[in-house]
């Protein structure tokens, strides 16, 4: 871990609560993975953490939706569309989310690398609010149950095998110092 992740990672175990909101609204899924870690060493109860990960996630999302619908004429907003090809489908698009705008939000969240052009889109193209705040809740929940859940199994295996994990690291150094011997003294015997 990088020292402010480290950092973050220490914050969030003293405030809790108070921290996770803020933070998982700038970084959600890595949080959301780290919450799960935190649940499984009862740090965090699980309930409340992803409830507070689905509401951090809503906030972050529903900036989207903002920049999206009023941020129409601005320079970053006309430069993700013609980025992602809305631009050039531009009333195909729009009757997408008209006709399918809960399946196209489903689809940003789950696939992470599009959500934010996703919910840009929705905004962009005027998609019912509630509409939005529903399917995008729905689809939250859902990605933040998964990932939550990794980051708990993450947290049980490595209470598990914590000392095979030393082991396995020493391991791994001893080994590597052995192969840079092994092909210094290759390399000697050459010359």
């Amino acid at each position: 871990m990088t020292s402010l992740s480290t950092l973050l990672f220490q914050l969030v175990i003293q405030y809790k609560y108070l921290l996770l909101f803020p933070v998982a609204v700038i970084e959600g899924p890595l949080i959301t993975f780290a919450s799960g870690f935190l649940v499984s060493k009862g740090i965090l109860s699980p309930i409340i953490a992803l409830l507070v990960l689905i509401a951090a996630d809503l906030v972050s999302d529903l900036f989207c939706y903002a920049i999206g619908r009023f941020g129409k004429d601005w320079k970053i907003t006309a430069w993700i569309f013609k980025k992602f090809g809305f631009d050039a489908h531009k009333e195909k698009v729009k009757r997408s989310f008209k006709e399918h705008g809960g399946k196209v939000i489903l689809t940003g969240k789950i696939t992470h690398a599009l959500s934010i052009p996703f919910m840009l889109g929705a905004g962009y193209f005027e998609m019912n609010i509630f509409k939005f705040i529903l399917y995008n809740t729905i689809g939250t929940a859902i990605k933040s149950s998964v990932f939550m859940y990794i980051g708990y199994l993450a947290g049980a295996a490595y209470a598990k095998y914590a000392s095979q994990i030393g082991l396995v690291s020493t391991l791994l150094l001893i080994s590597a110092i052995l192969v840079v011997v092994v092909v210094a003294m290759v390399k000697k015997n050459k010359k």
